[in-house]
């Protein structure tokens, strides 16, 4: 089995078909299933996620977390960047402002979401300074997790 974008991209709709609408909005001008992995993730997952975080969907939080930690299971490391990059380093700053969700993080995920949260030095609520950047400015939080700078 290969784990291509067309693969983790086709998997998410298999489980989760409440997003099929907004998939093929996005990979239907783009290369179809074989739309990179970061954008259908980033653009279709990220949201629905940030929308239960924020509803207090519990059982879908759960369900969605117990889908990435299958995922991030899988040890490969292109499913794992898809998954820190496009989706847990995109929902650090809710993680930490609605903390009571932290703990229904898989290990795996919890493992991703610390290296987030030691790299940024972070206890922010949503507006305030990101080590002195505002915190729509993510290409120098982003540089800082992925080189260590």
């Amino acid at each position: 089995m290969i784990l291509d974008d067309a693969y983790l991209n086709r998997l998410l709709v298999n489980n989760f078909p409440s997003l099929k609408e907004q998939y093929f909005d996005t990979v239907s001008w783009q290369d179809g299933d074989d739309t990179g992995s970061h954008v259908v993730y980033g653009g279709v997952l990220t949201p629905y996620l940030t929308e239960c975080i924020i509803n207090n969907d519990t059982s879908e939080i759960l369900k969605i977390f117990a889908f990435l930690e299958e995922l991030l299971l899988k040890n490969d490391e292109f499913v794992n960047g898809v998954i820190a990059c496009s989706v847990v380093g995109y929902i650090t700053y809710l993680l930490l402002e609605y903390d009571h969700i932290q703990p229904l993080l898989g290990e795996e995920s919890e493992k991703i979401f610390e290296k987030y949260r030691k790299v940024s030095n972070v206890n922010i609520s949503i507006g305030e300074t990101l080590n002195g950047s505002e915190p729509s400015s993510w290409r120098h939080w982003w540089r800082r997790f992925l080189i260590g700078r």
